[in-house]
């Protein structure tokens, strides 16, 4: 799913859970935190043994860098070891 850098983690569980499907994140302020933050900061809570970690689940990154220039690693993917390591 891709999902803008802004959107609020509650709100994604929301959709996510009407289309009968899961965010593997549970952050404690979830109504708070911004899905861009959770990925800056790499926080996945409690269901980090169940689920691991947002790197590992993050496939790709569509970014808009200062300069204007747009930088993307979007891929169907899975296991890929070519471009950036963004860890």
């Amino acid at each position: 799913m891709g999902v803008q850098a802004g959107v609020i983690l509650q709100d994604l569980e929301k959709y996510l859970f009407e289309k009968q499907s899961r965010v593997c994140l549970d952050v404690g302020a979830r109504s708070l935190c911004q899905i861009g933050g959770v990925l800056a900061t790499n926080a996945v809570g409690i269901r980090f043994v169940k689920t691991n970690n947002v790197h590992a689940a993050l496939v790709g990154l569509k970014v808009v860098l200062a300069n204007g220039d747009v930088f993307d690693s979007m891929t169907t993917i899975r296991k890929d070891s070519t471009g950036y390591d963004l860890k």
